[in-house]
């Protein structure tokens, strides 16, 4: 089966099940090609089990193998043809932008300002631009400890252009006063103490109920982190 078939019949049956959904990222190429190592995508946790039945019922694949997680559940479907040597595509429906169980993101806030890619004959949902850097910006610092290259540019350009609504959406996880001075720190236009910044964030989101109480935590945090590390914190994408 082409990826072309795959996709469109995957979303057609999420759309019929009114499943509410958006691919995360690397969607410029849906539905006929996969510019990612997988295809990401977000549903609500309550639609699990009919996300489940709808890739199991998929006439033409086979699922051979599955990997299931507090934040996502992963299948790796064969029979699906999307490049050389490429028989099998690994589909990830994700039910929480969280790390460690803490959530940085509101499922339904995404999904609910989801539009269409506008890319193909079919809708492709996908979030907000905004909602989509901080995905990638999350995602990539929190769990894979790096950032590519090719969404550097993406999320710095959309960290810049839209400062007030990134704010809006930082606020409720780390509170109105640290992100104030987040977003004030004069930052370095590069960064390459990853490490640092990684602990900063992480610091950061598991005291955000301490974080949101004074932005005396801020200053504290400059005494346990390199201030290169955290002057790349957030606003590194601002310069």
């Amino acid at each position: 089966m082409k990826l072309e078939q795959f996709v469109t019949g995957l979303f057609k049956s999420l759309n019929d099940k009114k499943v509410l959904f958006c691919v995360l990222r690397n969607h410029e190429g849906l539905p006929y090609r996969n510019f990612g190592n997988d295809i990401d995508i977000l549903i609500r946790s309550s639609d699990k089990k009919v996300a489940k039945t709808i890739l199991a019922d998929t006439k033409g694949v086979r699922i051979t193998g599955y990997i299931e997680r507090v934040y996502v559940f992963s299948f790796l479907v064969s029979g699906v043809n999307w490049g050389k040597n490429k028989n099998a595509i690994e589909i990830d429906f994700v039910t929480s932008l969280s790390w460690k169980g803490l959530s940085y993101l509101n499922v339904d806030q995404v999904l609910a300002t989801a539009q269409d890619a506008g890319t193909s004959s079919i809708e492709i949902p996908v979030p907000s631009s905004e909602h989509e850097a901080l995905v990638s910006f999350f995602s990539s610092y929190l769990i894979g400890g790096w950032i590519n290259d090719k969404y550097q540019v993406k999320v710095r350009n959309i960290f810049s252009e839209k400062r007030d609504e990134i704010f809006h959406l930082l606020r409720p996880v780390f509170g109105k006063a640290v992100v104030n001075e987040m977003l004030a720190t004069d930052m370095p236009k590069h960064c390459t103490t990853c490490s640092n910044v990684i602990e900063a964030f992480q610091f950061l989101i598991m005291d955000s109920s301490m974080v949101r109480k004074s932005s005396s935590v801020w200053r504290t945090m400059t005494c346990m982190f390199s201030t290169q590390g955290l002057s790349c914190l957030v606003s590194l994408w601002l310069r």
